[in-house]
């Protein structure tokens, strides 16, 4: 066989070896870029429904009303109820608006008072037969501005884990990239 075919022969072998080989390596920053766009946790509560000038915490909660209605999340509604021998309170309703709903709302009566936050990606294992990976990663719940209007269950106020926490996801190596696999 002369030079010339060989080389041919050789050229033609390294074209196939490389057009077939077309595995992406996932890398950490990769990972996190998909993650941050895909990966979704959520803290869903109740949210405070009414409160009345009484309330020892008024103040704070009108305040933090007073911020959802400037957002049109929710809308107020009051009314005075009369004391005996003079005097009286008021109750202050708190409707959701459909911006609410729309944003925040899952159906229910619950909402989404906190979201999840990628922050940092603590390993990578790749299966390059099967073009999977599976990545370990640390995220927070970021609360968001519900949070402090959340309601009281039982008279206790329902925190959401705010500490960080560990997951696990798979990853697929699609023609178009890696994904999350669903």
């Amino acid at each position: 066989m002369t030079m010339k075919k060989q080389i041919f022969i050789f050229a033609i072998l390294l074209t196939c070896l490389v057009s077939c080989s077309d595995y992406v390596e996932l890398t950490p920053e990769r990972a996190m870029e998909v993650l941050t766009e895909n990966f979704s946790e959520t803290c869903e509560k109740v949210l405070v429904t009414a409160t009345t000038d009484r309330n020892k915490k008024y103040k704070w909660i009108k305040g933090k009303a007073d911020h959802l209605v400037s957002l049109d999340l929710i809308e107020i509604n009051s009314k005075f109820y009369k004391g005996f021998g003079g005097g009286g309170h008021t109750k202050f309703y708190y409707k959701p608006t459909q911006k609410l709903q729309e944003e925040f709302g899952n159906g229910g009566k619950n909402y989404t008072v906190a979201e999840s936050q990628v922050i940092e990606i603590l390993g990578i294992s790749q299966d390059e037969d099967a073009k999977t990976a599976t990545v370990r990663f640390s995220y927070s719940l970021q609360p968001n501005v519900l949070y402090d209007f959340r309601g009281y269950i039982n008279a206790r106020r329902e925190n959401c884990n705010m500490e960080v926490q560990e997951a696990e996801v798979a990853f697929i190596l699609y023609d178009t990239g890696w994904q999350l696999k669903k």
